[in-house]
């Protein structure tokens, strides 16, 4: 860990104080060959120009808005520039049969601008999943209950994830649409969906809670 105060300061002071904050296009880990170490990949976002200046990786429960040296698992400064499409991080390699180790990890990128990019990659069996979250952008709103009735209409070409299956951790299945429980994935759930997204999250059944499984392709 190599780890500098001051760049811990800026970065908490820019998640706490920027007005702008972007999500990163993606951020993938890897355990690279021989096992002592991985690579953590970050894609950019399209357009990007900034500087990357600090990348944080903390470690799965930290609180990004209160970071200290417990909390993190790595610190890279970085002094790239331009319309970059990714930046990796080298890491000691983490193990999904380590339950210390297993969970999600926050990663945060400051730029000379002052926003602060976000993303995060998962070490375990299967990856945290948000029942209904069908577009699998991460969160649970309007845009899946659109794809959930898609999908009940037949149009499956424009329903993204909506029928298809998590195998959990435990072996049993469920279907991503289904924020019911009732084994459909059906107008129901998108109106159930639309309550979560509005708020209303007791009447909302299912609708975005997480659970760790992998989805059948």
């Amino acid at each position: 860990l190599f780890l500098s105060c001051a760049a811990v300061a800026a970065v908490t002071a820019a998640v706490a104080t920027s007005a702008m904050a972007a999500n990163l296009a993606g951020v993938q880990y890897a355990t690279d060959e021989g096992g002592a170490t991985g690579t953590v990949t970050i894609t950019l976002p399209t357009g990007f120009t900034d500087a990357t200046k600090t990348l944080l990786i903390l470690k799965p429960g930290a609180d990004k808005t209160n970071i200290d040296t417990a909390k993190i698992l790595q610190i890279d400064q970085k002094s790239e520039a331009g319309a970059l499409t990714e930046v990796t991080a080298k890491v000691e390699a983490l193990s999904a049969d380590n339950t210390d180790q297993t969970g999600t990890y926050t990663v945060l990128m400051g730029g000379t601008e002052g926003v602060v990019y976000e993303g995060s990659f998962y070490v375990g069996n299967g990856q945290p999943i948000k029942v209904g979250d069908v577009t699998g952008e991460g969160d649970v709103d309007s845009q899946d209950a659109t794809k959930i009735l898609y999908f009940d209409a037949g149009l499956t070409g424009n329903a993204a994830n909506a029928g298809k299956t998590i195998t959990l951790s435990d072996g049993t299945t469920a279907k991503v649409g289904d924020v019911t429980g009732e084994g459909d994935v059906d107008s129901q759930d998108a109106t159930k969906i639309l309550y979560f997204d509005a708020g209303l999250t007791s009447n909302a059944a299912n609708a975005g809670t997480e659970i760790t499984g992998t989805i059948a392709e």
